[in-house]
């Protein structure tokens, strides 16, 4: 298993390109997101009465706040900007890993070198499998959340103590956490077959063949991520200052690698077990 991560780590050092594309696409996501909800939310803020003040001013404050977010339409253009962003985003992302798959897959097995036009390629090429996946995808772990968010507030509302909820209700969201990351492995296997060009249910087979270590590929990286963002956070916390501010920078720079490296190192994995 630790070949394959190693493996994928030296091919993520091929596609910087696509690292530095994929990391100017989150940094843009995220900028929009903070300047939207500081627009949003600090003229509120602003508007609070503080602890200074009696405990029945901040009870009219929130009061006012929950009449102008559920009687009156002020809130509707944040909501729509909110939800045309997020369409768009859901639009970007399965062209973006077209592109990433394909570029990866050439240059695993032709050995072709990752470039502009080996990605915009990939995404004329499958952006529209690889976006029918992604919606079936999202589809996919939409459904049971129909069942499981009102069971969970029905359990909420019959439960006599927090440790009733969590005993029952703890389980239940790890499962679908499960769900969701099998989920998130299925179709990454199935877009590796689209983007050679083979028959997509062909990704069940090189999954079942290769579960226990595309699971322990998974874990490993995810490992890893965590103790970089944990290493981040703590010395920001511990070491503030100019350093601290430009380590964390730093992470959020190399954090679209961690993403690349995952897929290179699930693709090794799949190209020995799948028939190309």
């Amino acid at each position: 298993m630790w070949n394959y991560v190693k493996t994928g780590f030296h091919a993520a050092r091929g596609h910087m390109g696509i690292w530095l594309l994929l990391f100017l696409y989150q940094f843009a996501w995220g900028f929009f997101l903070f300047r939207w909800i500081h627009s949003a939310v600090y003229p509120l803020l602003k508007r609070y009465p503080g602890d200074a003040l009696a405990s029945s001013d901040v009870m009219l404050f929130w009061a006012e706040a929950e009449f102008w977010l559920t009687r009156t339409e002020e809130v509707m253009p944040y909501i729509w900007t909110l939800g045309a962003v997020l369409l768009a985003r859901m639009v970007l992302t399965p062209l973006l890993d077209a592109g990433l798959y394909h570029a990866v897959h050439q240059r695993g097995i032709i050995g072709k070198r990752s470039g502009r036009r080996l990605f915009l390629s990939g995404i004329r090429s499958f952006g529209r499998a690889f976006t029918l996946v992604y919606w079936i995808k999202i589809i996919a772990a939409i459904l049971p959340l129909l069942y499981l968010v009102p069971w969970l507030h029905q359990l909420l509302l019959s439960a006599q103590q927090w440790s009733d909820y969590l005993g029952s209700g703890l389980p239940a969201a790890v499962a679908y956490l499960l769900y969701l990351a099998f989920l998130q492995l299925l179709s990454m296997y199935v877009q590796f077959s689209i983007a050679a060009k083979q028959a997509a249910l062909s990704a069940l087979t090189s999954l079942a063949k290769s579960l226990l270590r595309a699971v322990g590929i998974g874990l490993t990286i995810l490992a890893i991520t965590g103790a970089a963002a944990l290493l981040s956070a703590s010395i920001s916390l511990v070491w503030a200052g100019l350093a601290a501010v430009i380590l964390h920078q730093l992470y959020t720079v190399i954090r679209p690698f961690f993403s690349i490296w995952h897929v290179t190192a699930q693709h090794h994995l799949w190209k020995e077990k799948a028939t190309i």
